[in-house]
């Protein structure tokens, strides 16, 4: 989905992390990476759950239907990629969900997910339990079917944030020759000084 220039409509803009920001503003959401669940990945490498509870290759889609069927708000960041993950070009692995898991006093909003840890274990007792997960060979089409369809919207999210960081580095008007011409003609040091 793109809006009249190309860009697309649902990228979030997220400002850095503040304390003093209320927890109801997507600064102070949680994240959950993909990572986090996976069964295949070491605690060394970025996973979260016991290894028991953990799942084969969590997609972030299933950890949002499960976020979502217990009600909680949250939107996903498709160009983003956990620091420890190794295959940073598998487009199921690079995306992050935020989850609005406080209220403004600090308290859980939803009672039955006290922390971080029972919430990423509902996840996974919820995406362990889908059909198509029940059956290997299912699931890795399901994955290969899911990655064509994921792939170019990711892309799209990525080209973009690229042109927004570009137009923010240089400022509006500016170009990249522009600038070059400007350093060269600029004194260096002591010894350019007369």
């Amino acid at each position: 989905m793109a809006d009249q220039q190309g860009n697309p409509v649902n990228v979030i803009q997220v400002g850095p992390f503040n304390p003093q920001r209320k927890h109801s503003e997507h600064e102070r959401w949680i994240h959950v990476f993909p990572i986090y669940l996976n069964k295949n990945k070491t605690v060394a490498e970025g996973r979260r759950v016991p290894k028991e509870v953990a799942v084969e290759d969590p997609i972030t889609r299933e950890i949002v239907i499960a976020l979502q069927q217990k009600g909680f708000d949250l939107f996903v960041e498709g160009y983003k990629v956990h620091p420890r993950e190794v295959d940073k070009e598998n487009v199921l692995m690079r995306s992050r969900v935020r989850v609005h898991f406080k209220d403004d006093n600090g308290k859980p909003i939803n009672s039955e997910f006290p922390n971080k840890r029972k919430l990423f274990k509902m996840i996974c007792e919820f995406i362990s339990g889908l059909d198509y997960r029940q059956d290997p060979e299912t699931f890795k089409q399901h994955k290969r079917a899911l990655q064509a369809q994921v792939a170019p919207q990711v892309l799209q999210q990525q080209k973009f944030l690229e042109r927004l960081e570009k137009s923010q580095v240089q400022g509006p008007g500016t170009s990249a020759a522009s600038t070059k011409t400007t350093n060269a003609n600029k004194k260096k040091g002591k010894k350019g000084r007369k």
